[in-house]
This record gives structure tokens, C-alpha cells and sequence, in this order.
């Protein structure tokens, strides 16, 4: 019928069925008219011999036909391209919106933004990565064999006695690691620790300072020097001679505590020390002891312990603890 204006564009346009290109012995590459998502896709014949898919031919970046062999020179054109699907377009998730999904498989890199979260639905941040590249985890990490930071104090100052309570040392863990660096406020000074055990896992009513018989042993490394003891006023000795409190002097030590659950042993703990003397002279010393009589104290468990100086008090010092989930 008669119309004003121009020409209308046709509102359906057929898609191209087939493609066809001409072999010259040497080509192999050859770029097709539609875009394919697999070499399923199409069909391909080459001198009227219909070509095996990812064998004969592979398609790549969706229009490039790749055949493992170059088609052969013939008159005319000698290879045909049949489209059984084509791909129309494809679907991308908006960057500005959620995406929620049950699983999901990455083959490349996941990139957060600087200072951004990482988490579950419940906890939104339990980690987050600095721009450095820095891991901070808003819970402490837990499993098996691994030792999970539970203090970390570097400014102690001017205290007759550090007490590690039940807050940190409770039966969570099976086995703890403290390592820990104090200065006497006095020269010529001995390091004490006590253990506070319990049955009950409380705050520790009982001590090896004041009820259980606290069996211990210490040795010099590199002499010939030992001594030990049962004594239930002063608590275990952490090392041999006397600690110096000058300039650059202090102690240092790390112990490891074992059988914190099982109910069945007493605690043991051993561990090693470095101090330098009143008179300068550096002295190594090994240490282990127990937390009492076996026969009576076998079923407490640790609750805490304490450090403190034979005279005076500790002037500076900084301590670690760590907690190990199963018994090593």
C-alpha cells in the first residue's frame, strides 16, 4: 500500500545458514560470519568430506576456524560451514549489584577492593586485606595442630607479679606455648613461675605455690650444673645463677605445657632460658617440671600461672601465649 515518507527497513532479516571459504593448501585460519560457542556448533565440510569436531577443526574466540591441517587448493569454494547454533549474545551481572549464588568456580583471580571484607552471611568481616596485602582476622583462627595467638602484651611495666589467668589458659586448648622476656627493677634475682590447676576448670583455687608439691629441675647448658626441688612457697625456678638487671640485661624464656585435658597425667611443662648475671656473663639454662603428686593431682587441669621475681619488682617485660587444639 502507498506510504509517506522513505522505504521501511525489512523487520526480519534471515540469519546466514552457511559459510563457505576455498582451501589453498598452506591457510588454515579462517574467520566465520557468526559467532559459535563450541565446535559442536557447526558443521564442517572440506572437499565433500564432513570434518570431525576438536579433531579435524577447533573454533576459537567464537569465529576463528582453525583446521589441524590445511585444506587442500581446489577450484572454486571448497570448504563449507553449515551454522547448527550460533551465539546470539551473552549475559553479564550488573558490577553494581549482588550476586548471590550455592557454589561457584573461579578460573582466574579474586580481587577485592583495598580494606575490603571477606565473609560469611552471619560475619561480614572476618577477614579483611589491607592494600598491602595484609590479612587481619576479626576472630581468632582455629584447627587443629596449629598455634592460635591468645596474648600478646609487649608493655608490661613496673609489676610485682604477671598473672596469666583462665581467660586465656582453660580447657579450649591441650597444649600451650608461652615464650616471654622480663627485667628485675632489683639485680641478683631469681625467676619463679606457679601453675594454678583445678578440677573444675575455674580460676583455679588450687596453685602450686601454695598446695600442690611443685616438682621441678633445671640444668646449665654447656656445664655441669643442676637442681631441682619440691617446694611449695617459692615455685619452680626457671633457670640457674641469679638475673642481672643493667642495661641490656633480663631474662628470656620459653616453656611448652602439655596433657591440659586429659585428666589422666599431671601437667607437665618444660621449656629453655637465656639471661645474662649480675656480673654480665650470658647463662643458658634448660628447665621441667610437674604439677604435682601424681596419686592426687592427676585429674586438675591448668588454669593459669604467674612470673615473679625472687626481690622487687619486673620493670619491663613483654609476653606470647599460644594455644595448640590437639595434644602434640
Amino acid at each position: 500500500m502507498p506510504y509517506i515518507g522513505n522505504t521501511a527497513a525489512d523487520r526480519f532479516v534471515a540469519a546466514k545458514a552457511a559459510t563457505q571459504f576455498s582451501g589453498n593448501g598452506s591457510t588454515t585460519a579462517f574467520t566465520l560470519d557468526h559467532a559459535v560457542g563450541s565446535d559442536e556448533d557447526i558443521l564442517v565440510s572440506v572437499d565433500g568430506v564432513i570434518q570431525e569436531p576438536s579433531v579435524a577443526y577447533a573454533v576459537s574466540n567464537g569465529t576463528t576456524l582453525t583446521f589441524t591441517a590445511a585444506p587442500s587448493s581446489d577450484s572454486g569454494n571448497n570448504i563449507f560451514v553449515y551454522y547448527l547454533f550460533r551465539t546470539i549474545g551473552t549475559v553479564g551481572h550488573p558490577s553494581n549489584q549482588a550476586l548471590s549464588a550455592t557454589t561457584g568456580t573461579f578460573s582466574g583471580n579474586i580481587i577485592i577492593p583495598d580494606a575490603g571484607n571477606i565473609g560469611s552471611a552471619s560475619d561480614t568481616d572476618a577477614m579483611s586485606i589491607s592494600s598491602g596485602g595484609v590479612v587481619t582476622f576479626s576472630q581468632t583462627p582455629s584447627g587443629t595442630q596449629t598455634y592460635t595467638p591468645l596474648l600478646n602484651v609487649d608493655n608490661i611495666s613496673d609489676v610485682s607479679t604477671y598473672a596469666v589467668n583462665n581467660t586465656y589458659i582453660n580447657s579450649t586448648y591441650d597444649y600451650y606455648f608461652v615464650s616471654a622476656f622480663f627485667k628485675p627493677a632489683t639485680d641478683g634475682v631469681t625467676l619463679y613461675q606457679r601453675l594454678y590447676i583445678s578440677a573444675s576448670q575455674d580460676n583455679g583455687a588450687l596453685t602450686q605455690g601454695g598446695v600442690a608439691p611443685n616438682s621441678w629441675e633445671y640444668a646449665q647448658i654447656g656445664g655441669t650444673n643442676t637442681s631441682g626441688g619440691d617446694s611449695t612457697a617459692a615455685g619452680a625456678t626457671l633457670h640457674f645463677t641469679t638475673i642481672g638487671n643493667a642495661t641490656g640485661e633480663g631474662i628470656h624464656f620459653h616453656n611448652h605445657y602439655y596433657a591440659n585435658n586429659e585428666k589422666a597425667n599431671t601437667i607437665y611443662w618444660h621449656g629453655q632460658s637465656s639471661h645474662h648475671a649480675t656480673n654480665g656473663s650470658h647463662v643458658g639454662s634448660v628447665t621441667s617440671g610437674g604439677s604435682g603428686t601424681p596419686g592426687s593431682l592427676y585429674q586438675y587441669s591448668l588454669v593459669g600461672m604467674d612470673f615473679y621475681f625472687s626481690s622487687g619488682n619486673i620493670s619491663t617485660g613483654r609476653i606470647n601465649v599460644y594455644g595448640i587444639k590437639s595434644y602434640v
